[in-house]
């Protein structure tokens, strides 16, 4: 159950991170954020 819970939060933010890309694409403090908070999840997985 936790399982699958953490896989839907994943993919929310996953698909929040193509957005604010797509948005922010030559933004480079941006995309240093969004690459510390990819990051600073996947440590948590």
């Amino acid at each position: 159950m936790k399982c699958k819970s953490m896989i839907r939060k994943m993919r929310s933010m996953d698909a929040s991170l193509n957005k604010a890309g797509h948005i922010f694409r030559d933004c480079l403090s941006m995309a240093k954020k969004i690459r510390a908070i990819f990051y600073n999840a996947d440590e948590k997985v």
